[in-house]
């Protein structure tokens, strides 16, 4: 579970670093060539980060619902939407067009809150 929560924080931050870049005027490409690739990478994997008992009965803080194992199918298919997001928008950034990029952040970040909407807990602190 330590390398699954190690690894959503790799993916949270590359996405928040491309989303705030995304923000600005003069957005730094070399920002989306560095995250985009952290974010294609990792998201593949994203499903088999939840196997069978390691939900909150593991004795770990999670924001992980019982969602993810009662609706595995759901769950598999919100994460390989997020996946083929990521893919999409990492082809996007090897084009090297800034406008593209900045506007496919927010897909990008729409497919991964897909997901938290239905399967992850919000923190209330």
């Amino acid at each position: 579970m330590k390398a699954r929560q190690a690894n959503l924080k790799k993916l949270g931050g590359a996405l928040k670093a491309m989303t705030d870049e995304s923000k600005k005027d003069n957005a730094d490409l070399a920002v989306f060539k560095t995250q985009a690739p952290i974010i294609a990478g990792l998201a593949p994997q994203l499903h088999d980060w939840f196997p069978a008992g390691t939900g909150a009965e593991a004795g770990v803080k999670t924001a992980a619902k019982p969602e993810i194992w009662a609706q595995p199918d759901v769950f598999k298919q919100r994460a390989d939407a997020f996946a083929a997001a990521a893919a999409k928008f990492s082809t996007t950034v090897d084009g090297g067009d800034l406008a593209a990029i900045k506007a496919g952040v927010a897909p990008l970040g729409g497919a991964c809150r897909e997901c938290h909407q239905t399967f992850r807990q919000r923190d209330e602190s």
